[in-house]
Parts: structure tokens; C-alpha cells; sequence
């Protein structure tokens, strides 16, 4: 199966604070062998543009 995770997945999985980012690596850990995970450039985008953005004290 194929999986497209949005801006708010990816950042919550980096984000080790998040409410939902043990949920997510959970999810993801029990993904099979053969499925393939995809993030959109939009997402990439977002992101990139929300650090660039960001104070820096939240960097």
C-alpha cells in the first residue's frame, strides 16, 4: 500500500513534543515490508517555508 502523509505528520514526527508523535512513529513502525511512504514537495515546501519562519528560540 502506498502512503502520503501531510505536512502535519512529518512535523509531528520530528517534533518529540507533539501529543501525536508517538502515535505516529507507532503507525509508521507497523507499516510492511512492501508499503512505500511519500511526502508531497507541497509538504516539503510548507515545511521549509514554517522554519524559515519560525523565531528562532523554536528552531
Amino acid at each position: 500500500m502506498n502512503y502520503l502523509l501531510d505536512s502535519n505528520i512529518v512535523s509531528d514526527f520530528y517534533d518529540k513534543d507533539s501529543t501525536n508523535h508517538l502515535q505516529i512513529v507507532q503507525q509508521l513502525g507497523n507499516l510492511n515490508d512492501d508499503d512505500q511512504v511519500f511526502v508531497s514537495i507541497i509538504s516539503l515546501y510548507e515545511l521549509e517555508y514554517g522554519y524559515n519562519n519560525a523565531p528562532e528560540d523554536m528552531k
